[in-house]
């Protein structure tokens, strides 16, 4: 009779491989996330090349002298030397400019850096105090900076999306939600506003985050994303009809930002 054959141990992933992961296999990568040590790489690097990516395809995007247009009007409150140098930006650097650009390029990084950090910190305390609360699961803080980490992944491919429709149809709002074919999208028009808040990308965020919570509290699926719908169609209400402040508090954020990665 033969002896049973040895059964070799499961090698764990490596960050690229659950980088990946999170696209083809994320139940086993989270599974590997929630059983394994803290790893500051695991919610760090997602963070870093989402930001890393927008910046660059933003930079390619605004080569289109349109869309550079569209996003003067849309900041409105830049000097006209700034919409200047906004407008001849994809017409080359001048050696004198160059530190400068380079400079900006960075404290770009660091802002849209700095604000990422703030929105997964901040929307993983929710989750686990969430977690703690609601479903008595006794996950550590960390760990679920981890799943909401890498859950961002699946925004990488959004922005590729975003960018190549933003080129395409030479408008800012060509974004891939219902809005799309709205003929002339209005910040202030709750309606639109909400269309622009149908999108594919969104639900597949929201289906693998809850997919990863699941396996890290050892909670049923169905109950976590129940749990984590319920908890984003309340923040889209509460900015949706408190729309005027965010909406002042976003021009202001997004000029910072642009007027360090566009200009």
């Amino acid at each position: 009779m033969a002896e049973d054959e040895v059964q070799p141990e499961h090698t764990p992933a490596t960050l690229i491989g659950r980088l990946l992961g999170v696209y083809f296999r994320p139940a086993q990568v989270f599974e590997e996330v929630a059983s394994a040590k803290t790893n500051i790489m695991n919610w760090l690097t997602p963070v870093v090349i989402l930001v890393l990516l927008s910046m660059v395809l933003l930079q390619v995007a605004f080569q289109d002298p349109s869309l550079r247009q569209q996003l003067t009007e849309l900041l409105g409150t830049l000097s006209p030397q700034q919409q200047e140098i906004i407008s001849e930006g994809a017409d080359g650097v001048s050696p004198p400019s160059i530190v400068i650009y380079v400079m900006g390029q960075i404290g770009g990084f660091v802002v849209l850096f700095a604000l990422a950090l703030l929105f997964v910190a901040g929307l993983s305390l929710l989750y686990w105090l969430v977690g703690r609360s609601a479903m008595n699961a006794r996950a550590p803080y960390m760990k679920v900076t981890e799943i909401v980490s890498l859950s961002l992944m699946v925004f990488t491919v959004e922005v590729v999306v975003t960018v190549f429709l933003i080129v395409s149809f030479h408008s800012l709002h060509a974004t891939p939600s219902a809005a799309l074919f709205l003929h002339d999208f209005d910040f202030s028009n709750k309606y639109h506003i909400a269309l622009a808040r149908l999108n594919p990308f969104t639900i597949w965020y929201l289906a693998v985050l809850s997919l990863g919570l699941s396996k890290l509290f050892d909670r049923d699926y169905p109950k976590v994303l129940v749990l984590v719908v319920a908890l984003w169609l309340l923040w889209s209400l509460m900015t949706l009809f408190g729309e005027s402040g965010f909406a002042t508090w976003f021009s202001y954020a997004w000029g910072e930002k642009s007027r360090g990665v566009f200009v």
